[in-house]
């Protein structure tokens, strides 16, 4: 019973960082031009003393680094961004147009 549940732990686990990425990719894509390609490098569960934080590294287009720190995984929305601006060269839009994923190369990183 033990196994079964530890089974069903890391399912829902697997769900909520896929939806994660998919929520950080969209994100990238709506805020970013010219985004082609979207590699998840990382993604940690960083546990404190009575406080756990998630931090998701991206890379864009191979040469762009950002990453993402969130208190949980299921609020993408309020998470702080934060890239390197000598290195981070994507151009910001101006209008959030409403893009979705389709012509975006995800690789999306898997929990070992």
């Amino acid at each position: 019973m033990d196994n079964q549940s530890e089974i069903s732990e890391n399912k829902e686990k697997h769900e909520e960082i896929q939806t994660a990425q998919q929520k950080i990719a969209l994100y990238v894509v709506q805020n970013y031009q010219d985004v082609n390609k979207i590699e998840f490098r990382e993604c940690n569960k960083i546990e404190g003393i009575g406080y756990d934080a998630w931090s998701v590294s991206v890379e864009v287009n191979e040469s762009h680094t950002i990453s993402f720190s969130m208190d949980d995984l299921s609020n993408v929305e309020d998470a702080t961004v934060r890239h390197n601006p000598t290195t981070f060269k994507l151009e910001k839009k101006d209008e959030d147009l409403n893009l979705d994923l389709n012509d975006v190369d995800i690789i999306y990183w898997e929990d070992e």
